[in-house]
């Protein structure tokens, strides 16, 4: 069992926050901002101080009225953020490298996340990230 983690470190950027409209991913038209969205991915420690990191992005959130789509997000990819993903891409290279290159097990790399970086990540996820790999 791990130990109890040290203090969070809190980051938290906001992504084109002076957007007011932006081109519609559908139908390539200007849609408006609707609204703010925020995502908490999960992120490695910070290999400076040893703390976990707790990050959170605000982004604008567009609406297009003239296609099916309804709204769309600001792209967070450029941040490591992947869509629907709930971790950064730095934690999921790493798990990855675990399986990949170390040969260590799915609940091995799980494990180490865990105890040396405070995340959370199970071990079907891991599974799930190396199947799409492979794809």
């Amino acid at each position: 069992m791990p130990s109890d983690p040290p203090p969070v470190d809190k980051k938290k950027w906001e992504v084109g926050e002076k957007n007011t409209s932006a081109v519609c991913p559908q139908c390539g038209r200007t849609a408006p901002r609707r609204g703010t969205g925020t995502r908490k991915p999960r992120d490695l420690r910070d290999s400076k101080t040893g703390r976990p990191v707790e990050i959170e992005i605000a982004f604008p959130v567009y609406e297009c009225k003239r296609c099916c789509r309804g709204h769309f997000n600001e792209d967070l990819a450029k941040w490591g953020i992947g869509p629907k993903r709930h971790y950064t891409k730095r934690v999921v290279d790493l798990a990855i490298h675990l399986v990949k290159n170390e040969n260590m097990s799915l609940r091995g790399a799980s494990r180490k996340l865990l105890e040396e970086h405070f995340v959370r990540v199970p071990h079907t996820t891991i599974q799930h990230w190396i199947a799409d790999l492979e794809e």
